[in-house]
């Protein structure tokens, strides 16, 4: 293999021992439907066929399963509310969905607030929701900015625009203030006849800061709609489901962010899949400039949808020191001494800045806040820096072309970046890569820069 080539980044602290949940995907598909190249299903009861909509042909096998001519364990989501049966309860709901009639109760299969498997109640549509966590991207690629009515900490206010949100407590950890704060904001909502919070949008990275809460939110029967999204696959699938639930407008152009980021997927894996063992690239990642993300971090999950083995998979002792999936930072500059890996993968979250100036002080600085740990290894001046931010199709592309220069190039990454900025998606709206958004930065950027 060859040994050529550093990626490095870094990434929020909250993200740190994120744990390994994983959402089914997959399913059954209309061909009549547009979106026919998505793969990946609406987590909603009612979505019988486990595509990416609730339509006609969901009533249909509907039917079926109620009448008995086909099984409840193979179409569970014809079990519209969850609660064991296929009667007409679940019919008249299920035509609600069709109808996308407003107020409709929506049971949603995802993960609660200690990251377990869940069927989850809210109101359709989804409204004055409070995203958890410094990371609210998914929410923004859903187009939801203008739902949220409130959040506990935004590390990056440019591009998580929230024009209704009111900040409880700059903090990610909610305290008794910001708990306050939290229920003030949910009690205004209430009056006039109001909904009040409709629920709470939960990267399930950040299920250790807000558990302790768990006995209040229930008593309070605010929904918690949790989801992994650190690769491209789960975050398609978490922003098809919650742009459902924001309705219409909402879900057409989730549906289409979804059939543009499974594009990207699949050409990736197409072009990878029958590389040998000997032409797969090593790689470990990292986080935060100078820690090492352990063996089953989900930091590992979009280089391994790009066609990469992890480091510990060919060295016993890194196994055995990376067990888990925490973070564990390192003690010295020599600590990649040992290593020998083809890659170094690590994901910085940054937000968009105001013009061309800004953003190339932002890369330099990107730069040099990790060069110490990573300058005297043999292949350092193939680094590259990434952002988490970006759609996670985006950064798949980037680590495919980083991985394998071969078979993906920068320009070729850059040109699905482009294609996103076109499409206008959420935050992406009138940015530029040259002026606004820092994407990757390489040890040629940053040389030029420093010119």
């Amino acid at each position: 293999m060859q040994k050529n080539m550093i990626i490095v980044a870094v990434v929020v602290v909250a993200l740190i021992g994120a744990g390994g949940a994983v959402l089914v995907l997959g399913g059954n598909h209309s061909n009549s439907n547009p979106y026919g190249s998505v793969d990946s299903k609406l987590l909603i009861r009612g979505n019988v066929n486990e595509d990416y909509t609730i339509d006609g042909d969901d009533m249909s096998l509907f039917e079926e399963v109620k009448n008995g001519d086909k099984s409840l364990t193979d179409y569970p989501y014809a079990d519209v509310n969850g609660d064991g049966n296929v009667n007409d309860d679940d019919k008249a709901l299920l035509q609600d969905l069709i109808d996308r009639k407003a107020g409709t109760d929506v049971y949603i299969d995802c993960l609660d607030i200690t990251a377990k498997p869940a069927n989850v109640k809210a109101k359709y549509p989804l409204r004055n929701i409070v995203p958890f966590g410094t990371d609210m991207m998914t929410v923004m690629w859903a187009g939801g900015g203008e739902y949220v009515a409130g959040y506990f900490y935004n590390s990056y206010p440019n591009i998580q625009n929230t024009p209704n949100g009111e900040e409880f407590g700059n903090s990610i950890m909610p305290n008794a203030a910001a708990w306050q704060k939290f229920q003030a904001r949910d009690a205004t909502l209430k009056e006039n006849g109001g909904n009040g919070i409709g629920g709470i949008i939960l990267n399930t990275a950040y299920v250790k800061f807000i558990t302790s809460q768990k006995a209040n939110l229930e008593k309070a029967g605010i929904p918690v709609i949790g989801f992994p999204s650190l690769d491209a696959e789960s975050e398609i699938t978490a922003i098809l489901t919650i742009g459902f639930l924001f309705g219409t407008d909402n879900e057409k152009s989730s549906l289409e962010y979804a059939e543009k980021g499974w594009e990207v997927v699949k050409e990736v894996k197409d072009k990878v899949k029958d590389l040998k063992d000997d032409e797969r690239k090593t790689f470990i990642a990292f986080c935060m400039t100078n820690y090492i993300c352990a063996n089953d971090s989900t930091m590992n999950g979009t280089a391994l949808s790009a066609g990469g083995i992890h480091y510990s998979k060919v060295d016993k002792e890194y196994a055995a020191t990376y067990a888990g999936s925490n973070a564990i930072q390192m003690g010295s500059t020599e600590a990649l001494a040992n290593y020998s890996a083809d890659v170094f993968i690590n994901i910085t979250s940054q937000d968009s800045v105001k013009d061309k100036a800004a953003r190339q002080d932002k890369m330099v600085t990107i730069w040099e806040s990790a060069m110490a740990y990573y300058q005297n290894h043999e292949s350092y001046k193939n680094t590259v820096y990434l952002n988490l931010t970006l759609p996670d199709a985006c950064r798949l592309a980037y680590v495919a072309a980083a991985l394998y220069p071969e078979i993906f190039s920068m320009d070729w990454a850059n040109g699905i970046m482009q294609d996103y900025i076109d499409a206008g998606f959420g935050p992406l709206k009138d940015k530029t890569m040259d002026e606004n958004l820092i994407t990757v930065v390489t040890y040629e950027d940053y040389q030029n820069l420093k010119k």
